[in-house]
């Protein structure tokens, strides 16, 4: 009986060190990062000419959570938040106020174009070059999800720097101003325009470089630079992290 407690005792005391062991493994962590992404275009279609600019640059928060695989690899998850912030303007131009407006009645769905940027029940007028442009600023906020794995490299007792690599789920909400008549950079109000949103979203590659120091066994510190790549643009992240195993 003494010799089948003892082993039931020895059992518990290897599994619990086992279960301590794979703990140590997973880690989590809070960080603040800086975003940036933007650009901008222009595209003439139906005879109306669409502009825009973005570049969004802000201060933001990051959770991440994780497990370490072994002395080289480990895989993660993260959640980044993106705060609202005023990152830039849109416009929409013909040869004046009243070939804007006939360009946008000649479309196949006016009234639907129409309620998509805030000019529902509006009539736009302008004759020579009077009220060619019209223009809304915006203001952007969202947020991602991202999945990744990291390979360990060059590793010392105080430093241990990664690449990583994976997909990042984001999803953007921008906020626009009204449209206002905007004759060389004088703004004026529509009769009817009001403010409007549009929503975009999608799933890319994410890839980034990074070193986490060691504080202490369970506490680290990590700077690191990430990139989803977005058609022809970027969101980019550079941020400090503070990571606790356990």
């Amino acid at each position: 009986m003494k010799t089948q407690l003892k082993v039931i005792a020895l059992s518990v005391l290897v599994a619990t060190s086992v279960h301590a062991k794979e703990s140590e493994d997973m880690y989590f962590g809070l960080g603040a990062v800086q975003t940036k992404f933007g650009g901008e275009g222009s595209l003439t279609e139906d005879g109306i000419t669409s502009s825009g600019v973005v570049n969004y640059k802000n201060n933001n928060y990051k959770v991440i959570f994780g497990k370490r695989l072994n002395k080289n690899f480990a895989v993660e998850g993260s959640y980044t938040n993106y705060s609202s912030d005023e990152v830039g303007m849109s416009s929409k131009s013909a040869a004046n106020g009243a070939a804007l407006e006939a360009a946008m009645a000649a479309l196949r769905d006016t009234a639907g174009f129409k309620s998509r940027i805030g000019l529902t029940g509006t009539t736009l007028t302008g004759t020579g070059t009077t009220n060619a442009k019209i223009t809304s600023f915006s203001t952007f906020s969202g947020r991602s999800i991202s999945l990744s794995g990291l390979y360990y490299f060059a590793q010392s007792d105080s430093f241990e720097p990664f690449v990583k690599l994976g997909v990042s789920a984001w999803n953007m909400k921008g906020e626009f101003s009204a449209f206002q008549y905007d004759n060389a950079g004088v703004l004026t109000e529509i009769t009817g325009a009001t403010d409007f949103s549009d929503k975009t979203n999608s799933t890319d590659v994410m890839y980034g470089v990074g070193v986490d120091g060691k504080i202490n066994d369970t506490i680290k510190y990590r700077v690191d630079f990430e990139r989803t790549k977005v058609d022809d643009s970027n969101i980019d992240n550079i941020g400090i992290s503070m990571l606790y195993s356990f």
